[in-house]
């Protein structure tokens, strides 16, 4: 059993219940959670190549080894996938929750001012 994987997965599942009211690493078929561990997984792994453009700046933008065309397509899964939790919020947002999370509360306070 490794600890220090069990221990991450608890710390990201208590802020993604904290922040956005769901689990996102799961062990049952949850499709959102499954989607966030793939996107998570790439971006460590797209952190971590060696990319010949960091190094000669001159050639960054012929992208020769497609790793910003990569990250690019990575941003765009990522946004939908938060857009989609920001409409789901934003719907059930006026209907009584058992939970409210922080971006349930950002909502609510989003037309509101503080003058």
């Amino acid at each position: 059993v490794n600890l220090g994987q069990l221990v991450n997965m608890c710390v990201v599942n208590a802020l993604g219940r904290e922040m956005i009211g769901r689990r996102l690493f799961s062990a049952g078929a949850d499709h959102k959670a499954e989607e966030f561990r793939s996107m998570v997984t790439e971006m460590m792994s797209l952190a971590g190549v060696f990319n010949i453009g960091d190094f000669v700046p001159a050639i960054d933008w012929l992208d020769l080894q497609g790793v910003g065309g990569k990250m690019k397509r990575l941003h765009k899964r990522f946004d939908v996938f938060l857009s989609s939790i920001l409409e789901e919020h934003e719907t059930t947002n006026g209907q009584e929750q058992k939970h409210t999370d922080m971006l349930s509360t950002l909502i609510s306070l989003k037309g509101t001012s503080f003058d």
